[in-house]
C-alpha cells in the first residue's frame, strides 16, 4: 500500500514539475515578425500567447491586396489573436483591411501603434492591454464591434476623424496624456463610462447615433465637447469636471443627463439647444456656469443645482417647464426668469 501510494506522489510530482517547466518555457517564448507575416500570407490564422514579439510588426509585409473604394489595400483574411503578448517594437497597420477578428487582450505595447486608415470587418479588441508610447486610429474605419475596455494608454491617443459602425467600449480606461476623438461618428451604442482622463480630450465636432454612457468619468484637463450633435440618450450623471468645459454650439436630440456631477472650473453651454428633456439636477458648478443663448425645448431640471460662481443664461429660450427648485447661487435661493438673468 505504501509503495502504492509512493509511486501516486512520484507520478503526481512528475506531472507537477513538466506542467511548471512547460509553462515557463511558453511564457518566454521570442516570436519574430517574419514567421507571424509568413503565416499571414499563407492566409492561416494567427494565434499566440504568453509571448515576447521581438521587432516591428509591420503590415506592409502582407501580400495580398484587396480592390476597395479607397484603392488597393492590403488584406489579412483570417482572425488574429494575441494574449497576454509584449509587443517590444512598433506596430504599423495603416492602409491595411481586417476581414475576421483582430484581438490583442491583456497586451503590453512598448512601441508606436499605428492603426490610421485601417478598415476592421470582423470584431476588434485591445481590451485591459497597456499602450506605453502614442496610439493613433485616426481615420479608421470600425465595421465590427471595439472593444478597449480597461486599457492603459500612456502617451496621447488619437482617434479622430473615425467611424464606429457598431458599438464601442472604452469603460474603466485611463488616458494619461492629451487625446482626440474629435469629428468621429458613433452610430450605435459608445461606453466610455468610469474613464479617466488626466490631460485634455477633445470629442468636438462629433456625432452620436445611440445610447452614450460617460457617466462616472474623471476629466483633470480640459474637456471638449463643442459641436456635437446627440442624437440618442446621453449620460454625464456623476462625472467630475476638473478644468474648463466646454458644450459650445451642441445639439441635444435624446435625452441627456448631468445629474450630480461637479464642474471645478468654468463650463460653456452657449447657443446649445437641448430638444429632449435635460436632468442637471443636484449639479456643482464652482465656476462660471455659462449658458447664453442656449435653448431647452423641454423640459429642463435644475433641482438643487449650486452656482458658486457667476452664472449666465442671457437669451436664453425656455420653451417648455423648468425646475429650479432649492437651487443656489452663492449661497442665495437662485430665482431665474424666462428671458435671461
Amino acid at each position: 500500500m505504501n509503495k502504492l501510494k509512493k509511486i501516486f506522489m512520484l507520478v503526481v510530482y512528475i506531472l507537477l514539475i513538466s506542467t511548471l517547466l512547460a509553462s515557463v518555457s511558453y511564457s518566454n517564448t521570442k516570436v519574430y515578425p517574419d514567421a507571424i507575416f509568413r503565416d499571414i500570407n499563407k492566409n492561416k490564422e494567427i494565434n499566440y500567447s504568453d509571448c515576447n514579439i521581438i521587432g516591428d510588426l509591420d503590415f506592409s509585409k502582407v501580400d495580398y491586396k484587396l480592390r476597395t473604394d479607397f484603392g488597393n489595400l492590403r488584406a489579412v483574411r483570417k482572425s488574429i489573436r494575441f494574449e497576454n503578448c509584449i509587443f517590444d517594437g512598433n506596430i504599423s497597420a495603416d492602409n491595411t483591411i481586417f476581414n475576421k477578428d483582430v484581438t490583442f487582450v491583456n497586451c503590453v505595447f512598448n512601441g508606436y501603434t499605428n492603426f490610421s486608415e485601417a478598415i476592421f470587418m470582423g470584431g476588434i479588441d485591445f481590451s485591459e492591454s497597456y499602450f506605453e508610447k502614442q496610439v493613433t486610429f485616426s481615420k479608421t474605419a470600425f465595421h465590427c464591434p471595439v472593444f478597449f475596455y480597461s486599457s492603459t494608454f500612456m502617451r496621447s491617443a488619437y482617434f479622430y476623424n473615425n467611424e464606429f459602425n457598431s458599438y464601442a467600449v472604452f469603460r474603466s480606461s485611463v488616458f494619461n496624456e492629451n487625446s482626440s476623438f474629435k469629428n468621429s461618428i458613433f452610430h450605435r451604442y459608445l461606453n466610455m463610462s468610469c474613464v479617466l482622463f488626466k490631460k485634455a480630450i477633445i470629442f468636438s465636432y462629433s456625432q452620436f447615433g445611440g445610447l452614450t454612457n460617460f457617466s462616472n468619468n474623471v476629466y483633470k484637463g480640459k474637456t471638449d465637447y463643442s459641436y456635437c450633435a446627440y442624437h440618442g440618450t446621453i449620460d454625464f450623471s456623476n462625472c467630475t469636471f476638473n478644468d474648463e468645459t466646454d458644450f459650445w454650439s451642441s445639439e441635444f436630440v435624446g435625452r441627456c443627463n448631468f445629474s450630480k456631477s461637479t464642474f471645478s472650473m468654468n463650463s460653456y453651454f452657449l447657443n446649445t439647444v437641448f430638444r429632449a428633456e435635460l436632468n442637471i439636477s443636484e449639479v456643482e458648478f464652482n465656476g462660471k456656469a455659462d449658458f447664453m443663448g442656449a435653448i431647452f425645448d423641454s423640459f429642463a431640471n435644475f433641482y438643487k443645482t449650486l452656482f458658486n460662481s457667476d452664472v449666465n443664461f442671457e437669451d436664453a429660450k425656455f420653451n417648455s417647464e423648468y425646475d429650479f427648485s432649492d437651487s443656489t447661487h452663492r449661497g442665495e435661493k437662485f430665482e431665474p426668469n424666462l428671458h435671461g438673468i
